[in-house]
């Protein structure tokens, strides 16, 4: 019989792994946070800039901005961007992803939550950019994407510094 500890150390890994993969927009086969992970994956750099909802929201906001989008598209587009991010902040603002976190040896704790105020900087990113389909405001749209490039960015070396602490623990 397995250890009901090993059990929720797997649960809460993978739930934080698949949280922050589906809001780099990562295929399956990418793992992020892989300190997390009981076997770390290889050497490699996030793949900043290339990930699924970055491009959709870099798309959406040209589209619109061209006249190539309808507002109602762009809201659905970046809405269903919102939808996942602010899933995978719920994820990290549970009591119980807190406590887990405060079990991690620090330098994991202190990646676990500079993520998870990386995603509020994204969620509220996101928030701003749909402001845009109410009510046409440029400044918004533009703040609220320059917020979502910084936060995906951070989220990216967060990433690479778990590769990094993955590795040194195999």
């Amino acid at each position: 019989m397995s250890d009901p500890d090993d059990l929720e150390d797997e649960i809460f890994g993978d739930a934080i792994r698949g949280a922050i993969s589906e809001t780099l927009g990562q295929d399956d086969d990418e793992q992020p946070f892989e300190f997390l992970a009981d076997e770390p994956g290889k050497e490699g750099k996030s793949p900043y800039g290339k990930g699924k909802n970055l491009v959709a929201l870099r798309r959406a906001r040209a589209e619109v901005l061209d006249g190539t989008l309808e507002l109602e598209e762009f809201r659905e587009a970046v809405d269903d961007v919102l939808v996942n991010i602010s899933r995978a902040v719920d994820l990290l603002e549970m009591a119980s992803v807190k406590k887990k976190e405060a079990t991690l040896p620090p330098n994991q704790a202190e990646v676990v939550a500079a993520t998870r105020q990386e995603m509020i900087k994204l969620e509220a990113g996101v928030g701003s950019m749909l402001e845009y389909a109410d009510g046409r405001d440029l400044g918004a749209l533009e703040d609220g994407m320059a917020a979502v490039e910084e936060a995906m960015q951070a989220l990216a070396q967060l990433q690479n510094t778990a590769d990094q602490i993955g590795r040194a623990h195999v």
